[in-house]
């Protein structure tokens, strides 16, 4: 009686022989084929999960699937990231002309207080001059009466 496990196994086992040993070892024939096909019953279980080479070629696929998916993916990524960056720049450029623009109004409203500043340190220097011509003068025209008085009363 020779009996083998299906293809997608990795081995068949010869019932058969395996039971005539058995036997000649002093069993009873039934005992010794039952035996026999308790052994083969118990291989084919604890290889059952084994893969065959269609279920490696199945995984393979299915692997190149999903890397084709994750290169679309990446891809896809790669565009949105890429996007995104380019939004940024055009921000960046909008902020960096905004600030030049505000930059430039501060330092027209500088020059324009400068401007100022100094029409007004020339006039302060100009009324500083007037004022001591007009306290000299006055000086001179002080110590002048005084001198007069003197005269005139002594």
């Amino acid at each position: 009686m020779l009996t083998t496990l299906p293809m997608n196994y990795i081995f068949t086992i010869d019932t058969l022989q395996f039971s005539r040993r058995l036997q000649t070892a002093g069993l009873e024939a039934k005992i010794a084929d039952e035996i026999a096909e308790v052994i083969k019953d118990t291989q084919a279980q604890s290889i059952e999960g084994l893969a065959t080479k269609q279920d490696i070629r199945e995984v393979k696929q299915e692997i190149k699937y999903l890397d084709q998916k994750i290169d679309a993916l990446d891809q896809k990524f790669e565009q949105k990231f890429n996007a995104v960056e380019q939004r940024i720049d055009a921000l960046d450029q909008k902020f960096e002309q905004k600030f030049n623009a505000v930059e430039q109004r501060i330092d027209a409203l500088d020059q324009k207080f400068e401007q100022r500043f100094t029409s007004f340190d020339q006039k302060f220097e100009t009324l500083e001059y007037k004022l001591t011509v007009k306290i000299f003068v006055a000086m001179i025209a002080a110590v002048s009466i005084i001198t007069w008085l003197d005269r005139v009363l002594n």
